[in-house]
């Protein structure tokens, strides 16, 4: 014999309102698209390596491919791209637009930059969490020494915050 039956039911076996999940899209379809920071811009992020040595799985970079898909769907409205070196940005922008916007139909790569494309700034990161809004999401994908102190400025700030492994590096930073 079977347990107890509890399809269509929702916590506790209690019975699931009809049109639940119709009303909960129609929640999320009510609401101002989620801005989002991209903080790193390298491979796994746009899929842009300056040497392209290595053949990658990455070409078209996951984090902004995915992003960019969203924002196409509705559920992403603002995109902001953060790193250090702003004079990469015309070759990732142009990247980009290879990999994903002449390749996937319907996609748009334009991105906000931080920090401008004559800059080179270590701390870009800040200006650019400081011009988004407590709720907003972000994603960090840098060189691991950086991830602790990014990721704590990101969630100081009220940001949804999710960090590439590893988060700390050091027992201070536990």
């Amino acid at each position: 014999a079977t347990g107890p039956r509890t399809e269509g039911r929702g916590p506790a076996g209690a019975p699931r309102a009809r049109g639940a999940a119709r009303a909960m899209a129609g929640q999320a379809q009510d609401r101002e698209p989620l801005a989002c920071l991209m903080i790193g811009t390298g491979e796994y992020t746009s899929g842009y390596s300056p040497s392209r040595v290595a053949a990658s799985d990455k070409n078209a970079g996951v984090v902004a491919l995915t992003l960019f898909d969203l924002r196409r769907r509705g559920r992403v409205g603002r995109i902001g791209l953060c790193g250090v070196n702003g004079k990469k940005f015309e070759s990732i922008r142009q990247h980009m637009n290879r990999a994903i916007v002449q390749t996937y139909k319907g996609m748009d790569s334009a991105v906000e930059t931080f920090p401008g494309d004559d800059e080179v700034r270590s701390d870009a990161y800040l200006a650019a969490i400081d011009s988004f809004q407590p709720g907003d999401a972000a994603t960090v994908f840098t060189p691991d020494n950086t991830h602790f102190e990014i990721t704590k400025a990101l969630v100081e700030r009220g940001l949804h915050v999710l960090t590439t492994k590893p988060l700390v590096k050091t027992l201070d930073e536990h």
